[in-house]
């Protein structure tokens, strides 16, 4: 009643199902606000895509590290990082410009990690010192197989630790539980793999 009485909108977008299915298109209307998604919220939520590039990962990465590192609660100087679906481009993104502040990265269905463009993570993995741990889903359009190939060979080249392997049998965001691609045997194993990753690198890092 009170969204009818200001004249917003009765539906919300789910943004993190947008990200995770990582649509090409979106069809929506600008008819009315208020018994739709608002056009204006698509907009927006498509704006905050399209301006998450490397320039604005590198720069919220390093606020974060700086904002991290002035809590008190927080001891020593290197921290883990990982993301899922595009946050799995951001985390790897971190690393690469912050290479000495990270002791373990993983990133879960992440998109767009070994691309052909000039701001693609792969391509600012040579400085990285810490551990890195990549799943990824099967037919994913945002990591084929060939992204795969060229990020695992920037890695090995660059005498990274990692693994990158591929979830058989699991869809983009199958780790995230209240998606219709949830896969509860591919979760359980990036919960095993994630807190793996983290106790082995982070416990002893300084």
């Amino acid at each position: 009643r009170e969204a009818l009485a200001d004249g917003r909108s009765l539906y919300a977008l789910d943004e993190e199902l947008i990200d995770a299915l990582d649509p090409d298109v979106i069809l929506t209307q600008d008819l009315c606000a208020v018994c739709a998604v608002s056009s204006d919220d698509v907009g927006r939520l498509c704006s905050v895509d399209a301006d998450l590039d490397r320039d604005r990962e590198v720069s919220d990465s390093g606020a974060s590290i700086e904002f991290l590192s002035a809590r008190p609660e927080v001891k020593g100087k290197r921290f883990g990082a990982t993301g899922y679906c595009m946050g799995g481009n951001a985390s790897l993104t971190a690393a690469g410009a912050f290479p000495e502040r990270f002791a373990a990265i993983a990133s879960f269905h992440g998109g767009n990690l070994g691309t052909d463009k000039p701001d693609s993570p792969h391509l600012f993995v040579k400085n990285i010192t810490g551990r890195v741990y990549v799943a990824g889903a099967i037919e994913d359009a945002s990591f084929p197989e060939e992204q795969k190939i060229r990020l695992e060979k920037a890695l090995t080249d660059a005498g990274v630790n990692h693994v990158v392997e591929t979830y058989s049998g699991a869809r983009h965001g199958f780790a995230v539980p209240d998606l219709p691609v949830f896969d509860k045997g591919a979760a359980e194993r990036h919960w095993t793999a994630l807190f793996t990753l983290f106790q082995e690198t982070l416990a002893g890092a300084e």
